[in-house]
């Protein structure tokens, strides 16, 4: 750790805040946005990742390449960023401008220009382009062939006009030939890809309300259009092409005709609007969303001869089917709207997002059970903690939630919702594991058990109940600390028993801050009485009455935020909010040193601010690296400051968020984005007329009581960041910063390791074969396990006897457990050499599995999981076959019986 070469992880606890979820090209992961950022969630081998990339503002719209190696992602402003998926790297950025709005309708000096509505964006079937909604237009962009970077990579194709109002969804056709998009105009628009002269573009009407999605068939002659209604329109596109199969030699006057084949109602009883709809083309399925937080599952469209009377020119007298369709299956996910649906390519998973509730769910509709059900907290992360062994993350929310992450996986194990206010403090108790303790405005202290997932042990004051501000406990998990805000006042506890010890007097002001010594029984507690006192808790009689004789009280000259003590327990370090950060001797309570962190600790300028940027600030949160050489700092602005405690210098800032939807990231505001009178734009609400949210609010309007009116008294939330807690993990290989964004983990550990022990002069294919000719096969699986080449190893593998599979496996090292499972588990996911593949995991798991689970339970537990999906997947598939054979045979019998009768 001399060189702190720590880097981006990922972000835990941030709640699903809107914008497109989506499946993989495989179906086994699904993407969402996670403010300016891309969460990807592994459903099969359970882990979830956050890409180390960002954009400018929140991102919008995602969208993966055919091939699934590409990853669109748009920002609400236009930046668009490509991903290489495989790489998790950005290779391209630029921004995607046109179709501004203007406000009013007046065209004058002052009129404010709105950002354009990013619409979804689809990829073109063969990867080579994709078309996005932006405004009143659809836009074709030619995608980069080169997988690096390139001036002006991105090239606009051409721009689809005609609609009167925003493009609300786009698709395209799975031939290629067509693009529809679907307006607020009531509209949607059929154009051809590439351009053929004489084509007329396509107008479709017959909704009532704005269109939600449009989705072509997967012979590309269907058109599905949702309303926000209920109500459905199967369109059906006539065209006909010549011999040589090319529509662009075709007469499209002529020939491409469309027809309303039928109209289907979506809407049910008790249930409100229509936000989301997607269909599956290989099945059929319909997936619909409603504002009341309910998904439905519909079967498709019904197939009618109406379609053949069409193609033979019998069409003319025809009416139109209008019938409600089969519901599959209902399930309410949340009290509030849903905002993105997605079926996955097999049509077994449904992912749905509500961006009011902050959840993401991923649901098995024939099994009906959850798959992912993920919720962050709610509102801001006021605190955190690590578990001894670094493996957990506690994080207390504002909300009144404690959850437990895991490090590893990035998944939340537990949540508690004992707590009725305001989280303030949780801790492990000592060097347990299984205990965690929160403080809570609520006037309770709890613990809670991580094996039993309860709330053991309820500490409260005597008789008042006391708002606290913070929360410690000693080094043995015996003693619990807290204070008190109101009173000014620390109450210590018993842990086992639930008593009060003592009650501790002294400070004149809030208590912000408490902290035990890691080798001793001294506590150490800071106020907002500009003093700091340290306690001696085990020299004390422990009556349960009020004391206020401390062991040393010592002057700051500021107000006091937060106090740290170093590892060996010699030295703490308290922060005030004058910017100094002082450095305090235990044994001599003498003061060692000092740092101005002041504009070391400056913050952005705000959309409010009339000045210049803040560069006069405090760290709110500071934390000793476990081998005490680093001081860990945090403020209210996008930088964690770390400082070398032996010379007491900066040696790096780290920056923690750079979205720009966040208010005070920037230094500078540029003037473009102020009114004549200096007022930000972001911040003006101006009402259009022909706004949907116009109609909504005045609807609204007359539900609420005489004087209460939403149109004149919008409230906007404004999101700034800052640092509210800095933590250093017990093994020094991770630090977590808790943040506006959610819970950041930074860590040291690389994926990729060279390791030059396993790379010797034999590792070579061609020794690795000699060796499997001559029955080597311990000795050629483990050189292809070095290799990992996936080649060699199934031939090995294909190759080896059953009888001589456990010599094998007992021969190699438990170190390369992880590397053949993993391969393994892979194979399952073909057909051939099923029960070989089988012999081989129960083999490798009754020699191997108990010693691979002291070096990684996590990844071997992940892996578990997976090869159990899998192998459930050929247990129902053979239980189904064997069910069918034996309704055959017993069929094949009784034939024969009646025959010999």
């Amino acid at each position: 750790m001399s060189r702190f070469n720590f880097h981006f992880r990922n972000l835990c606890g941030s709640p699903y805040q809107g914008g497109d979820v989506i499946f993989s090209r495989d179906g086994n992961s699904v993407f969402s946005p996670v403010g300016n950022r891309v969460s990807e969630v592994d459903l099969v081998n359970g882990r979830c990742r956050t890409l180390d990339l960002q954009a400018r503002v929140n991102i919008s719209r995602l969208s993966i390449s055919p091939r699934g190696d590409l990853l669109l992602a748009i920002g609400e402003t236009g930046q668009t960023l490509l991903v290489n998926l495989s790489r998790g790297v950005v290779t391209h950025r630029f921004n995607i401008s046109g179709g501004a709005l203007k406000a009013g309708g007046k065209s004058s000096k002052n009129s404010l220009v709105k950002k354009p509505n990013i619409a979804s964006a689809i990829f073109s079937p063969d990867g080579s382009h994709f078309a996005v909604g932006v405004g009143k237009e659809v836009q074709v962009w030619q995608v980069p062939d080169k997988p690096y970077p390139e001036y002006s990579a991105f090239m606009l194709l051409r721009s689809y006009t005609g609609f009167r109002e925003e493009v609300t969804c786009v698709d395209w056709s799975p031939n290629g030939l067509f693009i529809a998009a679907g307006s607020k105009d009531l509209s949607v628009r059929v154009f051809s890809f590439p351009q053929v002269e004489g084509f007329v573009p396509i107008s479709l009407t017959g909704s009532k309300e704005k269109i939600v999605n449009v989705r072509f068939s997967s012979d590309s002659k269907h058109l599905l259009i949702f309303g926000k209604d209920g109500l459905l329109l199967n369109w059906y596109l006539l065209y006909h092409t010549k011999d040589e199969f090319s529509l662009e030699h075709s007469d499209w006057n002529r020939n491409v005709q469309p027809k309303l084949l039928s109209k289907h109602s979506l809407k049910q009883a008790n249930l409100r609007k229509v936000v989301c709809a997607t269909t599956q083309r290989d099945t059929g399925m319909i997936a619909v969303g409603y504002s009341s937080g309910v998904f439905a599952l519909y079967s498709g469209v019904p197939e009618t001869g109406f379609a053949t009377h069409i193609e033979n020119g019998f069409d003319k007298d025809q009416k139109i089917e209008f019938s409600e369709l089969e519901l599959l299956q209902s399930l309410s996910c949340s009290s509030s709207s849903l905002t993105s649906i997605s079926i996955n390519s097999s049509g077994e998973w449904i992912a749905l997002g509500s961006s009011e509730s902050g959840s993401l769910i991923v649901w098995e509709w024939q099994s009906e059970t959850h798959v992912l059900k993920q919720q962050g907290h709610s509102l801001d992360l006021s605190c955190l903690a690590f578990s001894p062994d670094g493996r957990l993350v506690v994080t207390g929310g504002d909300d009144g939630k404690v959850k437990v992450w895991h490090t590893s996986s990035g998944f939340c194990n537990v949540s508690f919702n004992d707590h009725e206010a305001a989280i303030t403090g949780v801790t492990f108790a000592g060097n347990k594991s299984d205990v965690v303790v929160s403080s809570s405005l609520d006037g309770t202290v709890r613990a809670f058990d991580l094996k039993r997932y309860r709330c053991f042990r309820v500490l409260t004051a005597e008789s008042d109940t006391r708002q606290f501000s913070c929360v410690a406990v000693d080094i043995w998990g015996d003693l619990v600390a807290a204070g008190a805000q109101d009173n000014f006042e620390i109450y210590i506890w018993s842990l086992r028993t639930g008593n009060i010890l003592e009650i501790l007097t002294g400070h004149e002001g809030p208590v912000s801050s408490l902290a035990f010594s890691p080798t001793r029984g001294i506590l150490a507690s800071v106020s907002w009485d500009a003093t700091m006192h340290l306690w001696d808790i085990y020299s004390r009689g422990g009556t349960g009455k009020r004391s206020g004789d401390s062991l040393e009280s010592l002057k700051l000259s500021k107000d006091a935020v937060s106090v740290a003590f170093r590892p060996d327990g010699r030295e703490l370090a308290v922060s005030s909010i004058d910017g100094q950060i002082w450095f305090w001797d235990v044994d001599s309570a003498q003061v060692i040193g000092t740092i101005e962190g002041r504009r070391d600790a400056s913050y952005g300028r705000s959309v409010t601010s009339l000045t210049r940027a803040g560069t006069e600030n405090f760290f709110s949160c500071i934390c000793y690296s476990p081998d005490g050489k680093f001081l860990l700092a945090g403020s209210n602005s996008k930088y964690c400051c770390v400082y070398y405690t032996p010379s007491l210098g900066l040696l790096k800032r780290f920056s923690i968020c750079e979205n720009r939807s966040i208010d005070g990231t920037l230094d500078k505001l540029n003037s473009k984005y102020l009114s004549e009178e200096g007022v930000p734009l972001s911040l003006i609400e101006d009402w259009d007329s022909q706004d949907e949210e116009y109609f909504e609010r005045r609807r609204m309007d007359e539900e609420y009581l005489p004087g209460q009116s939403l149109m004149t008294s919008k409230r906007k939330k404004v999101f700034r960041i800052r640092t509210r807690e800095v933590k250093f993990s017990p093994t020094g290989a991770m630090f977590a910063v808790v943040t506006t964004e959610g819970l950041i983990l930074f860590s040291s550990e690389d994926s990729f390791v060279f390791d030059p022990v396993d790379l010797q002069v034999d590792a070579t294919p061609e020794n690795a074969l000699y060796l499997y000719q001559n029955k080597a096969y311990s000795s050629a699986v483990i050189i292809g396990l070095r290799l990992n080449d996936q080649t060699l190893l199934e031939t090995f593998l294909n190759g080896i006897a059953m009888e001589d599979i456990s010599d094998v496996i007992a021969q190699i090292p438990t170190k390369y457990f992880c590397r053949l499972l993993t391969f393994l588990v892979c194979r399952l996911d073909s057909d051939v050499h099923l029960v070989d593949n089988l012999f081989w995991i129960r083999n490798l798991l009754h020699l191997q599995l108990r010693e691979a689970l002291k070096q990684d339970a996590s990844q071997v537990l992940n892996l578990l999981k997976s090869a159990r999906l899998r192998i459930s997947r050929y247990k129902d598939t053979l239980l189904k076959i064997t069910t069918e054979n034996t309704h055959i045979l017993e069929y094949l019998i009784s034939m024969k019986d009646l025959n010999s009768l």
